[in-house]
């Protein structure tokens, strides 16, 4: 009974330790930040450029026209960003395969938020 006991308990500890690691893992192998995206889930529409870039660790890059990885599979988030009013997108890339692009107005305000994978 004991034996059992302990091969339960050390493949329940074994399961969680894998739970916690892969995505670690996963996420140093593609380089992608929780932190951004943590941060690009944190933005709000009507919010200033700089809190922005802010919560996005970095300035971006800047652009007259909105910009996923990829546009099949995106072409609502593309035509709601020409509806949007943005006069101008800031994209960012996150790891290997996603990027964030919002969408600012004449008053450097966000007006439009989406992201993508390729």
């Amino acid at each position: 009974m004991k034996r059992h006991i302990f091969a339960f308990v050390s493949g329940f500890i074994g399961g969680v330790i894998l739970m916690w690691l892969l995505p670690v893992m996963r996420d140093s192998i593609t380089r992608f930040d929780r932190d951004m995206d943590r941060g690009y889930h944190r933005i709000t529409l009507n919010m200033p450029y700089a809190e922005v870039c802010r919560m996005m660790k970095s300035d971006g890059v800047r652009s007259q026209e909105f910009r996923l990885a990829q546009s099949a599979g995106y072409e609502i988030e593309y035509a709601a960003a020409n509806k949007s009013g943005a006069k101008y997108f800031v994209m960012w890339r996150n790891g290997i395969d996603w990027t964030y692009t919002v969408g600012f107005d004449a008053n450097d305000c966000a007006v439009y938020k989406a992201k993508g994978t390729s």
